[in-house]
């Protein structure tokens, strides 16, 4: 009798822990790293002109940075006489994935790639491109650093 007892004791423990450990838990998924780095672009960001190079540029040029995950308009500043959208995605993997520029000037085309990458800390997006014409303002190699804000 003591073992049956003790037999429908550990059957009762067992079919706790079993009905405990099924369900949803009541949490949700962890978040992807695309939608980690998604959910970082939104917010207030500036332009860092310490940290950034603008080409042949004599004044340090002003800008209003408006980001998102299709990519950083820039707009109301010096700046967007030269460059005015960047565009890209981000791939599953949380990395973005340049797609190109909008340049402010016809006189002023693209020389090679854009780059643009995003730290670890998510909180800083640099901008890597060059530019190519003849004796115009803008030419050269541009790094635009974006400094998140809230």
């Amino acid at each position: 009798m003591r073992n049956l007892k003790l037999m429908m004791l550990f059957a009762a423990v067992i079919a706790v822990s079993v009905m405990s450990s099924c369900g949803d838990g009541g949490g949700d998924d962890p978040k992807s790293d695309k939608e980690l780095v998604e959910e970082a672009l939104t917010g207030s960001w500036t332009l860092n002109t310490s940290e950034s190079d603008f080409a042949n540029l004599t004044e340090t040029p002003t800008a209003t940075v408006t980001v998102s995950s299709a990519g950083v308009s820039i707009t109301d500043g010096t700046l967007s006489d030269y460059v005015s959208q960047i565009s890209y995605s981000v791939s599953e993997a949380g990395v973005m994935v340049p797609s190109g520029a909008t340049l402010g000037s016809n006189e002023i085309t693209l020389d090679g790639d854009v780059s643009v990458s995003i730290n670890d800390a998510l909180d800083k997006i640099t901008v890597s491109f060059a530019t190519q014409a003849a004796r115009v303002s803008g030419v050269g190699t541009f790094k635009l650093v974006f400094d998140k804000t809230s």
